[in-house]
C-alpha cells in the first residue's frame, strides 16, 4: 500500500515541478530536481513512512539511496520550508492526500 501512496506523491510532485516523474529518480543534483526528491522524502516522513520505507521505494525506482542521506534531506527540506512558502504549501497540500 505504501508505493502506491509513494508513487502518487511523486506524480504530484514532479507535476508541481514541471518535470516528468522518472526526473526525480534521476542521479542528476540541479537544485530544482534536489528540492523536489527532497520534497517527496518530507511527505513521506510526515506521512508515517519510515527512512527505510523510503530508501526501498527509491531503490524500487532506480535511485540508490542510503536512509542517512533520505534524513539529511528531510532536515534541508524542514529549514526551508520555513522560507519558502510555495514549498511549504505544496508539503501541506500532498500530506492531505
Amino acid at each position: 500500500m505504501r508505493h502506491k501512496k509513494f508513487n502518487i506523491y511523486a506524480e504530484k510532485i514532479a507535476e508541481a515541478f514541471d518535470m516528468p516523474i522518472n526526473t526525480i529518480f534521476c542521479k542528476n543534483k540541479s537544485r530544482h530536481i534536489v528540492d523536489a526528491r527532497h520534497i517527496l522524502y518530507l511527505t513521506c516522513s510526515k506521512k508515517g513512512f519510515k527512512p527505510c520505507d523510503i530508501e526501498r521505494l527509491m531503490i524500487k525506482n532506480n535511485y540508490n539511496i542510503r536512509h542517512n542521506s533520505i534524513i539529511h534531506g528531510i532536515n534541508i527540506m524542514k529549514d526551508k520550508i520555513k522560507s519558502e512558502d510555495e514549498y511549504k504549501i505544496l508539503v501541506d497540500e500532498l500530506c492531505t492526500i
